[in-house]
Formats: C-alpha cells, sequence, structure tokens
C-alpha cells in the first residue's frame, strides 16, 4: 500500500514540475514577443479586436492554402491605420473597407499597416477584411502531412504561430470576444 501512495506522489510531482516548466517557457516566449512587437509597432495602442471571421480554404492535397479574415474591431484612440500581424510567409492579396478595396498598405516584417480612407474616433466599432495566401513549407502555424497514408492539413496557433497562416492581432493581451470559422475544405474530407 505504502509503495501505491509513493508511486503516485511521484506521477503528482512530475506533472506539477513539467507544467511549472511549460508555464515558464510560456512566460518566457511572451515575454520575449512583448518585446519584438513593443519595437516595432505600437499594436497595442489603437484598437482592440471584438470580434474575428475567418474564411479557409484547406486541401491537404496541397500544400497552399488562401482565407479571408474580417475583424470587427473598437478604437482605442483617434487613428486612420489600423495594424495587424501577418507574418511575412502570408501574401497579403486584398484589403477590403466597407465593401472598398484598399490599396493603401504596407509592411514591415510581421506588420501589416493599412491607411484608411479617414480618420476614425476613438471608440467607434468597425469591419475590415484582409484576403492572403500562404504556404505550410513556409508558415509555422498549418501543416500539411500523411497520416496513416491519409493527407491532412492542422493548425498551430500556440503561442504566436497564429499569424503564419491567417491575418490577426497576434498576442496575448488582446483577445476577441468571438470568432467564427468556416473552412472550405475537398468534399471527402471533414473538419472537426
Amino acid at each position: 500500500m505504502k509503495n501505491n501512495y509513493f508511486f503516485i506522489v511521484c506521477i503528482l510531482l512530475s506533472s506539477v514540475l513539467k507544467a511549472q516548466g511549460n508555464f515558464e517557457q510560456s512566460l518566457l516566449e511572451k515575454k520575449a514577443f512583448s518585446a519584438r512587437t513593443t519595437q516595432k509597432t505600437a499594436l497595442q495602442t489603437d484598437y482592440i479586436p471584438k470580434y474575428y471571421r475567418l474564411d479557409i480554404t484547406s486541401d491537404p492535397n496541397v500544400t497552399t492554402f488562401s482565407g479571408k479574415t474580417t475583424m470587427q474591431f473598437t478604437t482605442t484612440v483617434a487613428t486612420n491605420q489600423i495594424k495587424i500581424n501577418a507574418k511575412q510567409n502570408l501574401h497579403v492579396t486584398s484589403v477590403e473597407y466597407h465593401s472598398n478595396v484598399i490599396t493603401d498598405f504596407t509592411r514591415d516584417g510581421d506588420v501589416l499597416t493599412i491607411t484608411l480612407p479617414a480618420t476614425l474616433n476613438a471608440g467607434t466599432l468597425d469591419t475590415i477584411s484582409i484576403s492572403f495566401s500562404g504556404n505550410d513549407s513556409t508558415s509555422t502555424g498549418y501543416y500539411v502531412q500523411s497520416h496513416n497514408g491519409t493527407n491532412v492539413s492542422y493548425t498551430l496557433s500556440e503561442s504566436f504561430h497564429a499569424s503564419s497562416w491567417w491575418v490577426c492581432k497576434d498576442d496575448l493581451e488582446d483577445k476577441v470576444d468571438k470568432i467564427d470559422v468556416y473552412i472550405t475544405h475537398p468534399t471527402n474530407m471533414k473538419a472537426p
């Protein structure tokens, strides 16, 4: 009986130590990411994302993927720019604002800066859509592999890999209230 308790205590202790290591690693990643984004842009100062609609086309028989992020946001200060994360492996194909195409956008590293046609007041609730495409060979969050002889595609977004497979505000501070994900895939496949 004593051996059983000792065994259980050892398992619990090893689980706690592993969890502590994972937590500490997450804190280190957050610190490194925060330092990077603070140096490049003030992503936390101009808006708060409220809702995402992600439409993504994924076919595990090919290495490319495409999609469209529609983000609803509330501005925190008056601004005429939206800065959002889109890692360099993503090709931004178009930006739409109020059903109008915006061609005035630039990239600085992993940050896409979109200039709006007018300045938005602080507290404005608005929406913007960004279409994109990518390839699993250059993404750190979208993968195409074979599993038991069947091609599958899957994603990984923690801690900072989301913006390598879809355009989003990729930080640990701003969490949206809601996200809807719509996946277009071959008819013989299924999305969980």
